[in-house]
């Protein structure tokens, strides 16, 4: 029976130790930030977390003629490049492939597809 008091003394303590070590909360900005910096500050269990997302300057939309577009500029540099692309005309799938010097796109009839360089 003392054996089973000691037990569970040790698990109420351990347990209001890790509940105290958990309370305390860093000084985060009260507004988002501002400008170009898009910043995203979260609190989670594991502490602070910071994302900062960087804007691609490789980005845009093109419109597909007969289903097929080609964008040409030299900021795709070859077939490694990953790039998102997402059709904003239909559910119809899309297909990008990036090369030296442009990206090509190949969809449906005169579809609306926007792309991005994820750099």
């Amino acid at each position: 029976m003392l054996r089973q008091i000691d037990l569970r003394s040790l698990a109420v303590a351990a347990i209001g130790a890790l509940l105290l070590v958990g309370c305390g909360k860093p000084e985060l900005p009260v507004e988002p930030a501002k400008g170009p910096d898009k910043s995203i500050h979260a609190w989670g269990v594991f502490g602070a977390g910071n994302v900062h997302i960087e804007g691609s300057r490789c980005k845009g939309r093109a419109t597909l003629h007969d289903g097929a577009a080609i964008v040409n500029d030299d900021c795709f540099t070859g077939d490694t490049n990953i790039v998102l692309c997402s059709n904003g005309s239909s559910t119809a799938g899309v297909k990008c492939a990036p090369a030296k010097g442009q990206l090509r796109i190949e969809g449906t009839g005169g579809d609306v597809i926007a792309y991005a360089l994820i750099e």
